[in-house]
Formats: structure tokens, C-alpha cells, sequence
């Protein structure tokens, strides 16, 4: 009798608070998936039916080969990633692996037993920096990739769940802007060739019969050179 061949450890592993840390799960996961890497994830990657809890413990304990744990308070409060951290611990010993865990920094957090003195990716001056600094680490560390990647459909699928659908139908555009039959060529800026009473051109400007904006030591308008020496 042949004991069964344990499955291969492939899987990042994404420990996050639900429905806390979806909307950066389903960023980062197709992302790693198109790097090649294979990603489990609570948001999608579990089915109707499923024994939730003892699925994730199951991914974690015999599949993951990092675990990639969001980091912020409100996420490491959670219980759920709480356990999944007691997990982890115990697969940093028995995998001989001192990186297995690594923290994704989303915002300045105070760390809890089991991270001692992680170093983290930095994700919060933008995602997209820290997403290279974890592909960076990964390639570093060479966990295992696909050459030819493999993008799960279902993470678009659910995050289009919650998004307004587009209605092809006409839509009443409000605007600040005045229609305008004409407008002339030219823009002018004239300064007086002497001396100059600055109330004096104030109060002609304000009574012209034509547009007139003091600027610095002149003015702007549309009137030609005859019109403002009258």
C-alpha cells in the first residue's frame, strides 16, 4: 500500500481580513498571478460549499510556500488572521524557512507574536511600488513560478459585484461654461508710454464699451491701439 504523495507547495498564500482588505486582495492577486505565481485567496478561490475555515488551514498548512499577510491593525486584530499567523509560526520551524511569512505594510501597525522582527514590504507610499518590491523579494528568495501564467477570471468577476453597471441611455451633462457665437483673433496688451494715474486708468477701464482686465502696469483687451488712445 502506497501512502499518497503530499501536494506540492506552490501557493502564495494571502492572509487578510474579510471584507476588510478585499479590495487590495483583488488587486495584488492577479497581479501575482501574472508574474506567474500561483495565489490562494479566502475572496474567490473558496466555493459554494466549502468547509471555509478548513480549507483555508488546509491551503496554508500544506500548500503555501510564503504567506503573504496584510498589515495594518484593523487586519492583524482579526481572529481569523490571528490564527493563520499561529499557523504560520509553526511552518517557519518545521519548513526551516525564516522568511515564510511575509509582511505586506499597508499602514504603520503594531506587530504580534509571531512576527519578532519581519522585515516587511512597504506598501503604503502606492501599490504599485510595493507590488514591485514583492515581486523583487520573490524572485530573491526563488519561490516557485509558472512560464506560462495563468490568471484566475473569477477575481474581476467579484470585484464587478459591487460596481454601478453602465446604462446606455442619454444623461443630462450640467455645465459652467457659456456658449459663445465669436471671439476675436487677438488679445492685446498695451502699457502706457508715460506717466500714469492708476485710479484714472481703474475707472476708464471699468466704463470702456469693450472688455478691459488691468494686468501689472497695463492692460488686456481685445480693442485695437485707436480704440484705447481714445
Amino acid at each position: 500500500m502506497t501512502t499518497p504523495a503530499s501536494p506540492p507547495r506552490d501557493t502564495l498564500f494571502i492572509s487578510k481580513a474579510t471584507p476588510l482588505d478585499n479590495e487590495f486582495a483583488l488587486w495584488l492577486a492577479p497581479r501575482l498571478e501574472a508574474a506567474g505565481y500561483k495565489v490562494f485567496c479566502d475572496v474567490v478561490t473558496l466555493t459554494a460549499g466549502d468547509r471555509w475555515r478548513t480549507e483555508i488551514t488546509s491551503n496554508l498548512q500544506e500548500r503555501a510556500i510564503k504567506m503573504l499577510l496584510v498589515c495594518k491593525d484593523d487586519t492583524l486584530a482579526a481572529p481569523g488572521v490571528l490564527e493563520e499567523i499561529d499557523i504560520a509560526s509553526d511552518l517557519v520551524k518545521s519548513l526551516s524557512d525564516p522568511n515564510f511569512i511575509i509582511p505586506l505594510r499597508m499602514k504603520a501597525y503594531k506587530k504580534v507574536f509571531g512576527m519578532g522582527g519581519l522585515q516587511y514590504v512597504n506598501f503604503e507610499p502606492g501599490w504599485a511600488q510595493g507590488l514591485l518590491k514583492l515581486l523583487d523579494q520573490l524572485k530573491r528568495q526563488k519561490v516557485v513560478r509558472s512560464a506560462t501564467p495563468v490568471i484566475n477570471p473569477n477575481w474581476e468577476i467579484f470585484r464587478r459585484r459591487g460596481a454601478i453597471p453602465l446604462k446606455a441611455e442619454p444623461e443630462r451633462l450640467t455645465s459652467n461654461w457659456l456658449p459663445m457665437r465669436s471671439a476675436p483673433d487677438h488679445i492685446f496688451y498695451y502699457e502706457p508710454s508715460g506717466a500714469c494715474d492708476r485710479d484714472m486708468l481703474e475707472s476708464r477701464a471699468a466704463s470702456a464699451p469693450y472688455p478691459v482686465e488691468i494686468r501689472a502696469k497695463g492692460i488686456l483687451t481685445f480693442a485695437s491701439a485707436d480704440e484705447v488712445n481714445d
